[in-house]
């Protein structure tokens, strides 16, 4: 379960930068809120004893989401 639920976050964000601009492209707040509760529940749970690569990509993503929400005055709330 680590794997697959690490492997849909990095493919969506992977999906958003080549299909459509990336986070700009549109409203994203409840994507990006989904996602990043993702992203937290996968570090918790599964960050020690992911492929270091895979939890350095999903700490990167959970960075760039939860700036995301920040430029907008948006917070996340987990």
């Amino acid at each position: 379960m680590a794997i697959s639920a690490a492997a849909a976050i990095i493919s969506w964000r992977d999906h958003l930068e080549q299909h459509g601009g990336g986070l700009a492209s549109n409203e994203q707040s409840f994507t990006v809120s989904t996602m990043l509760l993702g992203c937290h529940q996968w570090l918790d749970r599964h960050a020690v004893d992911a492929p270091p690569a895979q939890a350095e990509r999903i700490a990167e993503i959970k960075r760039e989401l939860e700036d995301w929400l920040g430029q907008r005055g948006l917070t996340y709330n987990g």
